[in-house]
């Protein structure tokens, strides 16, 4: 690989004009370093996107996954729980193991567009459920820690002469050719109608987190998709995207495809259906076993994996104070919360269009995912919204008086 590279230099220097080399213009960005740093442990930003190691979040999620896939529940249930557990753990392990990780986001990115998706998330990568979950995070917040992560990881520029990245001269058609013979569609979303993806073992990782390409212009810092496309892991060790050894001129004309391709927002999703409440007795048992212990328990409460105080829908964590909501018993779901003021309340109190606040809360995550800006924070937090089947469920429930 680096024997390609030098002669990728080679070549790139013979094609730049003479005369004194010129950077490419870095945006000015006022932020503290410092607070940032320290921010980005108080919203434990570890827990889903660092290493991945052992004692986070993802880091579990992805222990208990390798293990069962090379047999070795055994060996971890020592530590944890039966093989049992274990295998039920895995069977609903399907988002955090594939967290992206936050290498090289300070190298590709815009600090500004960081710090946007930090104050406003949206679905950037369509076919991984999960999203980056609402922070407790105001402007100043976020541009410090987007200042962090672009200080954290500053590096030299990939070409000697960073003119050799600018791609506005090249060909759009040529690289819209291109894009379509590589296959780009296979795994991006970005213009036309949805590629119909299918995951498929090793490669369910790469689908996953493949991102919709119609952000690339807002999101890269200009200077960084060409020597991306050309060696996506030398900016990235963890890169999922492949690398195929494009020529100089393909990877320009790819850039400028995708920099430039005129793009529409995708069709608005239809709202989310509305089911009319049960005719049925519905009992907490059922309530519990379909939604409570599937969305709900394993943030606040979990009686099977009680670390960490509960969970940090319990304990608090990610920037947000501990409101001791607890769904490990019925007691304990009838119990309520604490506001930020300090006193209790219940979950199932009505808001002004006479929706317990349980109730509120699911349907806010399902409008969160049609990109709805709400004031209500959507739960669960960051992950696939519970279905209409399921809140008719709890609803049900609620208006029955919920009996246990």
């Amino acid at each position: 690989m680096w024997l390609l590279r030098l002669q990728r230099q080679l070549i790139l220097l013979s094609l730049v004009a003479c005369g004194e080399p010129s950077k490419l213009e870095r945006m000015s960005f006022a932020g503290d370093y410092s607070h940032g740093k320290e921010l980005v442990e108080r919203y434990q930003c570890g827990q889903c996107h660092l290493d991945h190691v052992e004692g986070t979040c993802a880091g579990c999620h992805r222990t208990i996954a390798r293990a069962a896939e090379h047999g070795e529940a055994a060996v971890i249930a020592e530590q944890w729980r039966s093989p049992a557990q274990i295998e039920i753990w895995r069977n609903r392990l399907v988002n955090m193991p594939q967290a992206p990780s936050l290498h090289a986001v300070g190298k590709l990115l815009r600090r500004e567009w960081i710090a946007r998706f930090l104050e406003e998330p949206h679905d950037l990568r369509p076919r991984l459920g999960a999203t980056m979950p609402r922070l407790r995070i105001d402007e100043r917040d976020a541009r410090d820690v987007a200042a962090y992560l672009a200080e954290a990881e500053d590096e030299e520029p990939y070409f000697a002469d960073e003119r050799m990245a600018d791609w506005t001269r090249s060909d759009p058609s040529s690289g819209r050719e291109l894009y379509a013979r590589l296959g780009c569609g296979t795994c991006h979303a970005f213009i036309g109608p949805d590629p119909g993806w299918t995951l498929d073992g090793r490669d369910a990782r790469s689908l996953l987190l493949a991102p919709d390409l119609r952000f690339t212009r807002e999101r890269f810092q200009p200077n960084k998709l060409v020597p991306w496309l050309l060696e996506p892991t030398h900016h990235k060790v963890d890169a999922v995207m492949p690398e195929f050894e494009l020529s100089y001129a393909d990877a320009r004309d790819l850039a400028a495809y995708i920099m430039t391709e005129p793009v529409s927002e995708p069709a608005p999703r239809a709202s989310p259906e509305r089911l009319p409440l049960l005719d049925r007795e519905v009992r907490y048992d059922e309530v519990y076993d379909k939604v409570l212990s599937q969305s709900c328990v394993h943030c606040h409460g979990d009686p099977d994996f009680a670390t960490d105080g509960g969970g940090p829908g319990f304990s608090g964590g990610f920037g947000f104070k501990a409101i001791e909501l607890s769904f490990a018993s019925y007691e304990a779901t009838l119990a309520g919360y604490i506001t930020p003021n300090g006193e209790r309340r219940s979950i199932f109190a009505r808001n002004a269009e006479g929706i317990p606040h349980l109730v509120a809360v699911l349907l806010a995550r399902q409008l969160e995912e049609r990109g709805t800006p709400m004031d209500l924070r959507g739960m669960p937090l960051g992950f696939p919204s519970v279905g209409p089947a399921q809140i008719q469920l709890v609803e049900s429930w609620i208006s029955q008086g919920r009996p246990r």
